[in-house]
């Protein structure tokens, strides 16, 4: 007799070390691409971020400076004066009807806090009074400019004219933290004791603003 063919086929051992081997080689390259994907959101996110936050800081560093511009013609230095044409707000609220309100911080020696700021200045020869509000539900808003005697009056009346610097959702709560320091606009050589405004909330806190036209 002869022998008898050796059967041809794959076993099924083989068959389950071939498929284990498969789903081993599988699961690793979806955390491998998971890995890459997740890496690749943050990196967006945090360049989002990041160009939003120096946006915004452009943005402030152009329409603070102005606050106490062209007033106190007759003094030495020129310029306005702390809680008169620069009024900082605690716990402000914007209402529907654009009427802003708040508790205001007295400005004095240290570093007071809020979440708006107000302040008046002589534009084209009228004294104007401007606004920044931040707000959960609203963002951060620039007020004004409008007709004003100064900047404590302007405080809980109604403005017309609102820009949004930054939507809803795109920073917490910002808060406006105001000292007294010698200080000049980027970081000039000429300094003088003046208000500054630091951002805080965005990213950190932004790097400090100069208002080297309102005095304490």
């Amino acid at each position: 007799m002869t022998p008898a063919r050796r059967r041809r086929g794959v076993s099924l051992v083989s068959l389950m070390v071939a498929l284990a081997l498969a789903m081993i080689c599988l699961v690793t390259a979806l955390q491998a691409y998971r890995t890459m994907v997740v890496g690749s959101r943050s990196a967006t996110t945090s360049a989002r971020s990041t160009g939003s936050a120096s946006a915004l800081a452009v943005q402030l560093g152009r329409v603070l400076p102005a606050a106490g511009w062209g007033l106190g013609a007759d003094k030495s230095p020129p310029g306005g004066t702390m809680n008169e044409d620069l009024v900082l707000l605690a716990d402000a609220t914007l209402s529907s009807s654009g009427r802003l309100s708040g508790s205001v911080q007295t400005l004095a020696a240290g570093t007071r806090s809020g979440n708006a700021l107000a302040w008046s200045s002589l534009l084209d020869g009228t004294l104007k009074c401007s606004a920044l509000v931040s707000s959960q539900t609203l963002g951060l808003r620039l007020l004004g400019p409008k007709a004003c005697a100064n900047a404590a009056a302007a405080i809980d009346s109604s403005w017309d004219e609102t820009v949004v610097l930054a939507p809803a959702g795109a920073f917490p709560l910002l808060a406006f933290e105001v000292a007294s320091s010698d200080c000049w606009p980027y970081g000039g050589p000429l300094r003088r004791s003046a208000a500054s405004v630091h951002v805080a909330g965005v990213r950190g806190t932004l790097p400090g603003i100069c208002l080297p036209n309102i005095h304490s």
